[in-house]
């Protein structure tokens, strides 16, 4: 990962994209002797009964192959780190269903490269659209464009421009199945056109209907939701069974990377027994007042 800094905002990127994180899981350390990593599974985890033994039991059953058998497995933790939240809805705990699991949006992701380097007409990281603009001002439904060859620079092997145009989530809620990747491309288009006045024809395009792909966490989250995910946690697995991702710790990649660690220290630690990875949602939220004369000038202006 590097680090990088445009204006006064930092920036992360991975220097050979997402994939980064895809070959740390399936390269070298699958084969570890203290790591095993299996993809298109099947998993159900058993509550045990708390009295009776220390351990979950976790089945897993592989969907490459016909007629295939589960195989369980004894472990001193699990960790949820799904993001549909189907695993914590189906556990038999009677006082974590009577929370609202928040629902999770659908985004049409449409990526395009245009050979003019100079296409933009202003510089920076892009823009996010307010719900506050009205419908004829944004017929497109779209949450915002992020200016990759600005924001993301030293990464391409030949000159352009690149766009990532983000479309639908809460907008499309009531939409009975969201535009197909056709459309998302001609909306994408005509939104840049009517911004940016971008008329030239993309070279290359990617669209991706990313569905469910965005907790939406309402008011009161944190106080309503998960400190008392965190006390039922406790008190029927006592640290046994731990939960970690976007569905509780944030949204974006940072977030998702920052509770894996947090998690993977605290699974590790002595107190493991105390801990759910929501022990901090139970602690009440601490703000501070920072006076405006105090705050450095770039984030002033």
């Amino acid at each position: 990962m590097r680090y990088g800094h445009f204006h006064s905002i930092e920036t992360r990127e991975f220097l050979a994209s997402l994939l980064d994180i895809y070959h740390i899981f399936f390269g070298s350390p699958r084969e570890a002797p203290n790591r095993s990593v299996q993809s298109n599974t099947v998993t159900q985890i058993h509550v045990t009964p708390k009295d009776t033994n220390n351990s979950q039991v976790v089945n897993t059953k592989d969907l490459d192959k016909d007629n295939s058998t589960a195989d369980s497995a004894l472990y001193d933790q699990v960790i949820l780190t799904t993001g549909s939240g189907a695993l914590l809805s189906d556990l038999a705990l009677p006082r974590i269903h009577q929370f609202t699991v928040p629902p999770s949006v659908t985004v049409g992701v449409v990526n395009l490269y245009y050979s003019n380097p100079n296409l933009l007409p202003v510089s920076g990281f892009g823009y996010l659209i307010p719900q506050s603009i009205p419908f004829e001002q944004n017929p497109e439904l779209a949450l915002g464009v992020v200016f990759d060859s600005d924001a993301v620079q030293g990464q391409d092997s030949v000159p352009g421009t690149k766009l990532t145009v983000m479309l639908g989530g809460h907008w499309w809620n009531s939409f009975s199945s969201p535009p197909s990747e056709e459309q998302c491309l001609d909306m994408a288009r005509s939104l840049l056109k009517r911004h940016l006045r971008i008329q030239d024809e993309p070279v290359a395009t990617n669209v991706v209907v990313q569905k469910h792909c965005i907790p939406q966490y309402p008011v009161g989250y944190r106080k309503n939701v998960l400190a008392p995910i965190h006390e039922a946690l406790l008190k029927e697995y006592q640290g046994r069974l731990k939960v970690c991702g976007s569905r509780f710790h944030g949204v974006g990649v940072n977030d998702c990377i920052r509770a894996a660690a947090d998690i993977a220290e605290t699974a590790s630690g002595p107190e493991w027994r105390e801990k759910t990875g929501l022990e901090r949602f139970a602690k009440a939220q601490e703000w501070a007042t920072l006076q405006p004369s105090k705050m450095p000038e770039d984030v002033r202006n």
